[in-house]
């Protein structure tokens, strides 16, 4: 069966090659990233790229390369082709121990050659890393984003005043995230052993959507946002209990929606407290969510998939009736629907707003960036993703590209936030 792989995989190197930089063009990489990768994995396997490839940026092979590299013996170069197919496969979720021996290894790699480096139905990148991990502190499950280019914005902004635009090309390298947002078991964590005092405990009050309101309690309140009437001030709101004194969230069946009421101070000082996080830059957040995508959200143009829902946004006439066809009126558990892109993550946009790091502005150049941390300073922080309460007639923020601001002391029972972790070069 070695032998037989081998005399495949020999006689037939540029079609193998094609396999890999197929898969490549699957994963949506472009310009010098595919060019990189595919040139890497053309290395690999011995072969020199020479030349331009207008589809992908990868050369034509050069077999006259192929007379100076080192001679190996035909055992050796039997198992390094051998190893080389088993990792294709491997990447591509395809099990293959003990196959060459039964003489199935190179009909397996004819049926997947070409395959996108994918996991299961849910198009989730085989490569990516998601990692669970804990402490006597915490608990956390987060993905390794893989580093690349992207680009950051919208060509044609729809809300012109957020400085959706204009467009630039932005690189990110590796960095950690969390794969959902953070929840209220989660924040809880860090309260209970650090006796920490959010914010809106200290103001006394925080920001509630009328409708979530009990009736009887609405009526109490004599003052409301101008221009956004449905945001009333509620007395004893905050994180624990979000519509005010007597709504829990571990008695209401919420320890697993996302924690809302927290201002950008009280996320920096979580995510910090939580092995040295950190909030995302507003580059990570979008760059993250696209995992690749140019359309509007972080799988694609269709806000639904063959009928079904994939975020937790407003239906129905807002801001008055909710029919909520998604499922939920309000909050919703933080992995209540499927990831939304390749990457793996859950609820990147809809469901609460995510605080980021950057100080807000909406003035952006068109020059290339590289890890970009936005202005130095500023009066406002930036948030992205939408929330519950975004509906397409009034705040069609759901949106990757889309942004908003609030002050770093501000929390609303549509705000919360998740953490990511720098990777040590």
């Amino acid at each position: 069966a070695y032998a037989y792989a081998y005399a495949y995989a020999y006689a037939t190197g540029l079609m193998m090659l094609s396999g890999m930089v197929m898969a490549v063009r699957a994963q949506e990489l472009t310009g010098e990233e595919a060019t990189d990768t595919v040139t890497k994995t053309c290395a690999s396997s011995g072969l020199d790229l020479k030349g331009d490839d207008e589809d992908c940026g990868c050369g034509t092979p050069q077999r006259d390369a192929l007379p100076s590299l080192p001679l190996l013996t035909r055992e050796e170069l039997e198992k390094k082709r051998v190893k080389q197919l088993r990792k294709m496969l491997e990447e591509r979720g395809q099990e293959c121990k003990g196959c060459a021996e039964k003489g199935e290894f190179v009909e397996r790699v004819l049926e997947v050659q070409a395959m996108p480096i994918e996991r299961g139905d849910d198009g989730v990148l085989n490569s990516i890393e998601i990692v669970t991990g804990s402490s006597d502190e915490y608990t956390e499950t987060m993905v390794r984003i893989p580093g690349g280019s992207f680009t950051m914005g919208s060509q044609v902004p729809i809300i012109m005043g957020d400085g959706e635009g204009p467009q630039r090309p932005v690189t990110i390298t590796d960095f950690m995230l969390d794969l959902t947002e953070v929840s209220n078991a989660q924040f809880n964590e860090f309260v209970s052993k650090t006796n920490f005092i959010s914010e809106g405990e200290t103001f006394g009050w925080s920001f509630v959507f009328d409708l979530a309101l009990d009736p009887e309690v609405a009526k109490t309140i004599t003052q409301a946002v101008q221009g956004a009437e449905w945001w009333l001030p509620v007395n004893g709101a905050w994180w624990k209990e979000p519509e005010g004194p007597g709504t829990s969230v571990f008695s209401t069946n919420r320890s697993d929606h996302p924690v809302v009421h927290v201002s950008w101070n009280d996320a920096v000082a979580y995510c910090a407290w939580r092995g040295g996080g950190r909030l995302p830059t507003e580059a990570e957040w979008e760059y993250a969510s696209r995992a690749g995508e140019p359309g509007l959200f972080p799988w694609g143009n269709n806000l639904t998939t063959d009928g079904e829902h994939r975020a937790n946004i407003w239906q129905g006439q807002f801001p008055k009736v909710n029919t909520a066809e998604d499922g939920y009126t309000w909050t919703s558990p933080v992995d209540a629907y499927p990831p939304q892109n390749k990457f793996g993550l859950k609820g990147m946009i809809g469901n609460v707003w995510e605080w980021v790091d950057d100080w807000w502005t909406t003035q952006h150049g068109t020059e290339p960036l590289v890890n970009p941390r936005g202005p130095p300073t500023g009066t406002e922080k930036t948030k992205k993703g939408g929330s519950f309460l975004c509906h397409k007639s009034f705040c069609y923020r759901y949106r990757s590209s889309a942004r908003h601001q609030n002050t770093p002391d501000s929390g609303t029972s549509n705000n919360g936030f998740r953490c990511a972790r720098s990777i040590a070069a």
